[in-house]
């Protein structure tokens, strides 16, 4: 055998040789890869139980939606804060396609469009949402829910998922029912506003009398109309403070309630007739849809003074035309019923509407400020719930605005009705 042979079967070895090394080193190192790529999986499907065990316990809900409003993904907690039935328990459906709903959609793409602008700030939002189904009664409408809390106070928070090739295309949505947390709030300050006020009330009740008898007596003794003229502002004046102590007092009498089952139609028709007599409301304005024997639990007292403040209001905007303002009570199966009072005159602006029910927050130089938080301190203390709302109607040109109405929602009767 020649040297060149031998030197080519060397060489021919020594690749073999180095070929087997290599690929033993690869597959070595693919063993090892593959041992790593187990681990992680193991530890991924470790970390993906808890994590659905923490979400699924945490109190917060979460919302996985697209850029469609779709719900992806959805927590337990998410899932009691909406009430959502058991059909939609597992999500397959957009945040538009609920009614309920519509204030966290409205939210989420109010946030979609300032984050395509780049104004996307980590503040939260508060939106107030009533879940439930529509239904009627005597040809009104309503939201009702699924769920015993007649509405639910959310605070909202947003997060987009940034990963590669999918930027910006899921958004987590966090939820807190902050409900609960800020009646206890209201609760406790209502508690210390009203020993505080009740006993200012009283000591300013005396002075005021006395300044009140002591204008009248200067009346009766001046006929010049420049100093009558101003004692008529101090009679105003003593008059509007009155009304206003009488007010707090209100507040802090409110606790004595009893709660009896009232006959809400003839209960109503004895407001009307009593409205009538006194000429406060012209026959023919108020169009009282017939109310069948539905009956609620309210303390008599209470549920008066909140049906005549929410008909003062709207009799103060109403055009005075026949059937100008409207009344009608909305059902739903379980037998929860809710009154609502509106006008035809222009719906208060959301501006307005945020401050609506706060403390001496009033935009009528006369007003006290304290009619609609009375009433609805009235309501929170009889299990009800009063607040304002926006409907889309359709005028009698055939074009659609908007109108506000205030609604009072009942707790359920217990027992026959």
């Amino acid at each position: 055998m020649s040297d060149s042979t031998l030197s080519q079967a060397g060489l021919y070895g020594a690749a073999f040789f180095a070929s087997v090394f290599s690929v033993n080193r690869l597959a070595a190192r693919l063993i090892n890869q593959e041992d790593l790529a187990l681990q992680r999986g193991q530890a991924l499907l470790i970390q993906e139980a808890i994590n659905r065990l923490v979400i699924a316990d945490m109190g917060d809900g979460i919302l996985v939606v697209g850029r469609d409003s779709k719900v992806l993904i959805s927590n337990p907690a998410a899932e009691r804060m909406l009430g959502m039935p058991a059909p939609f328990g597992a999500p397959n459906y957009r945040l538009t396609d609920i009614p309920a709903l519509t204030p966290i959609a409205d939210a989420f793409f109010e946030w979609l469009g300032k984050s395509k602008e780049g104004k996307v700030s980590d503040a939260s939002t508060v939106v107030v949402i009533k879940p439930g189904e529509e239904t009627t009664l005597h040809g009104a409408t309503t939201i009702w829910g699924w769920r015993r809390e007649l509405t639910v106070r959310l605070k909202l928070r947003f997060g987009a998922v940034r990963t590669i090739g999918l930027e910006g295309d899921r958004t987590v949505i966090f939820l807190r029912d902050v409900t609960e947390i800020e009646n206890q709030a209201q609760q406790l300050k209502l508690a210390s506003m009203g020993r505080l006020t009740a006993s200012i009330a009283h000591e300013v009740r005396n002075p005021l009398s006395a300044i009140s008898y002591a204008a009248s007596l200067l009346a009766e003794d001046l006929s010049d109309p420049g100093p009558r003229r101003l004692l008529n502002i101090i009679a105003d004046n003593v008059t509007r403070l009155n009304q206003m102590i009488e007010d707090i007092l209100k507040l802090s009498r409110k606790s004595q309630s009893h709660n009896e089952p009232i006959a809400l139609l003839s209960f109503f028709s004895d407001i009307v007739a009593e409205l009538q007599q006194t000429q406060i409301l012209p026959v023919g304005v108020l169009d009282m849809v017939e109310m069948g024997e539905q009956r609620v639990r309210f303390d008599p007292l209470h549920l008066r003074e909140v049906v005549m403040n929410l008909l003062s209001n709207a009799l103060r905007y109403a055009s005075g035309k026949p059937g100008s303002v409207r009344m009608h009570l909305v059902s739903d199966a379980a037998g929860r019923l809710e009154l609502h009072i509106q006008d035809d005159g222009v719906a208060i602006a959301p501006e307005v509407r945020a401050h609506l029910f706060e403390p001496f927050y009033t935009t009528s130089n006369k007003g006290t400020g304290l009619g609609l938080y009375v009433a609805r301190e009235l309501c929170l203390n009889n299990g009800a719930m009063l607040d304002y709302e926006y409907q889309m109607e359709r005028s009698d040109e055939g074009m659609d605005e908007v109108r506000g109405r205030f609604v009072v929602a009942f707790s359920a009767l217990d027992g026959p009705h």
